[in-house]
């Protein structure tokens, strides 16, 4: 599944669903939305997130 479909299923934004992946609160990329469902998010499509919303600092020491 991609990332915006586990989050339409489970009704919370793509970023929650990627922050639950990225503080480990979800192993192997599978987000456990109740106890009767799991889904499995693509790696590439986690990547695909990350990319279009990354952020970039810039330290300026001279």
């Amino acid at each position: 599944m991609s990332l915006r479909d586990v989050a339409d299923e489970v009704g919370y934004s793509e970023r929650w669903v990627l922050d639950q992946l990225l503080e480990g609160k979800l192993r192997a990329q599978v987000i456990v939305a109740n106890e009767r469902r799991s889904y499995r998010v693509q790696r590439s499509d986690l990547d695909a997130y990350l990319e279009r919303h990354r952020t970039w600092t810039v330290d300026e020491e001279e």
